[in-house]
């Protein structure tokens, strides 16, 4: 410790306060870059996870009304009916290409070479489903309907089920990513939380430590200069003076050892010039 007597009070506490500044903002840096991980996790799942996961349902819906208008197409009785299931049907395709649109641009941008397989699976099987439902459309406009059930069943039905099942298993994966996404952002925020209160024990440690140092290397030689003081007072001058360092109290410990000196040599020559009287 004698070490820090080597400097001033004042660039001591300069020394001490700048120290916790530096770990206030070292620590306020850290805890504002973890938070900003957390942060990256939640918005992934509010802004990109969520949103593709509605491109999918719309997408998933809109086949299983398609489905539904060509059922209602073979049904239908009177040319009105077979107009109303027509448009139908061509409203839901236009609504599945916009759902499908989007979500082709989200997992674009997504690091996930999974989904995009099964993305690139869905747009193959549409392109099984849909011929198969414009057959389908054109026998129901020649007006037999017995062909027409047949084609539903046989060539326009099985592959819009298995259409549905690859959305259905996108839509698994997507759970499945929301849930990890989540999983990881907790995780993230326990570390953080740890970090940050670990780091703010070091602080206060730190903090405590250098306060100490700095205390006590400003009281010990002041209650030392004050004994030596109150020493030479009572008329003490054999009193042993040691300073340490070049600050402050060690040049007043310095200067008082000159002063007990130079008061000894009076007595002294005081004595003597009494002696030889």
């Amino acid at each position: 410790m004698n070490f820090i007597r080597n400097f001033r009070i004042g660039t001591r506490l300069a020394a001490g306060f700048g120290l916790l500044l530096v770990m206030m903002v070292a620590l306020s840096v850290l805890s504002l870059n973890r938070l900003s991980q957390v942060q990256g996790y939640m918005d992934h799942i509010v802004n990109v996870n969520n949103d593709k996961v509605r491109q999918s349902n719309v997408m998933l819906l809109s086949i299983n009304r398609t489905s539904s208008a060509g059922k209602e197409l073979v049904l239908a009785v009177t040319q009105a009916e077979r107009d109303a299931a027509l448009n139908k049907l061509t409203q839901e395709r236009k609504e599945y290409d916009v759902a499908e649109a989007a979500l082709a641009k989200a997992v674009g941008n997504s690091a996930s070479a999974k989904e995009r397989e099964m993305l690139a699976a869905i747009q193959k099987q549409k392109d099984v489903a849909r011929p198969a439902m414009n057959e389908l459309i054109n026998v129901v406009k020649t007006g037999k309907m017995a062909d027409a059930l047949k084609v539903l069943n046989e060539k326009a039905w099985p592959p819009q089920v298995q259409w549905q099942k690859l959305i259905d298993d996108m839509l698994e994966y997507q759970d499945q990513d929301t849930a990890a996404s989540a999983k990881a952002a907790a995780a993230s925020y326990v570390v953080t939380r740890n970090i940050m209160i670990g780091a703010a024990v070091v602080i206060v440690l730190l903090g405590a430590l250098a306060a100490r140092l700095i205390t006590t290397s400003i009281t010990v030689p002041i209650a030392q200069a004050v004994m030596v003081a109150e020493t030479v007072a009572k008329g003490d001058l054999t009193v042993s003076i040691r300073s340490v360092g070049s600050d402050e109290p060690a040049r007043l410990l310095h200067e008082l050892e000159l002063m007990t000196q130079s008061l000894a040599r009076v007595v002294s020559q005081v004595r003597e010039g009494s002696e030889s009287i």
